[in-house]
């Protein structure tokens, strides 16, 4: 049993890093497009565009906190 949980450890950190190359920092990614698309508002005014964009990257960050949360 203990080389089995050794040997579970280990594949667990190879996973991580694989998820992190592959897959990056979902979340991260779009938090900076919100970022961006709400500092665009802040400093050019509200659009019709800059609006839909923004409500397109809230969806997106609430989707991509759903599946993280699921990984957990």
């Amino acid at each position: 049993m203990f080389i089995l949980s050794q040997k579970l450890k280990l594949l667990k950190q190879i996973l991580k890093n694989w998820n992190i190359n592959v897959f990056g920092n979902v979340r991260v990614d779009a938090e900076i497009e919100l970022t961006s698309i709400q500092n665009q508002i802040d400093t050019s005014g509200m659009s019709d565009s800059l609006l839909d964009q923004q409500k397109l990257a809230h969806i997106k960050l609430e989707k991509d906190l759903d599946k993280e949360e699921a990984i957990r």
